[in-house]
């Protein structure tokens, strides 16, 4: 017996925040944001934004395709965090600021050149030819430590700017 519906499904995006392997990091993961998530005062309108997060991060399209989601969502992320818009990097560097994620200077300014080029040029910086993976987890890896953030949680995950290295934020 089979069953069909009208629904879109997706294909599997393989890029995990929190290590699907461990039941107890999932756990606490649902148990400390899915409160922040079903707040009533979501000024980020976060059910559409995990969709455009998840967007970003699934595969089957063009990297660019997907690193430009991630800008498009960065940017609408900063300028609803701040009250006064200043421009994509002065909002995102009070965003960054407010939620207590460390960038550096030179990957801030990286992150702007690339959320332009994405914007501006439908490309990553430079020419076609290049690798471009590094400036994709830039993306992704900031859009992770801004959701985490917003979601509350203090934790265990999965850092794609870092190889995937097991990063607690609950640990000063």
């Amino acid at each position: 017996l089979s069953f069909h519906k009208n629904r879109v499904v997706w294909r599997y995006a393989g890029l995990p925040l929190i290590d699907p392997r461990n039941p107890n990091e999932t756990a606490a993961f649902i148990e400390q944001a899915y409160p922040s998530y079903l707040s009533p005062q979501d000024k980020f309108s976060l059910e559409k934004c995990v969709e455009v997060y998840l967007d970003a991060k699934r595969e089957g399209v063009y990297l660019e395709t997907r690193a430009l989601v991630a800008a498009v969502l960065l940017n609408f992320l900063s300028d609803r965090y701040v009250a006064k818009d200043e421009g994509f990097g002065k909002n995102l560097e009070a965003m960054l600021k407010g939620f207590g994620v460390t960038e550096s200077k030179a990957d801030l300014d990286r992150l702007v050149k690339i959320r332009n080029s994405l914007a501006h040029e439908a490309s990553f910086v430079d020419n076609i030819n290049k690798e471009y993976s590094q400036e994709y987890f830039s993306l992704i890896g900031t859009l992770d430590r801004i959701f985490l953030k917003i979601l509350n949680y203090n934790g265990i995950f999965l850092d794609i700017k870092n190889k995937y290295n097991r990063i607690d934020t609950s640990q000063p």
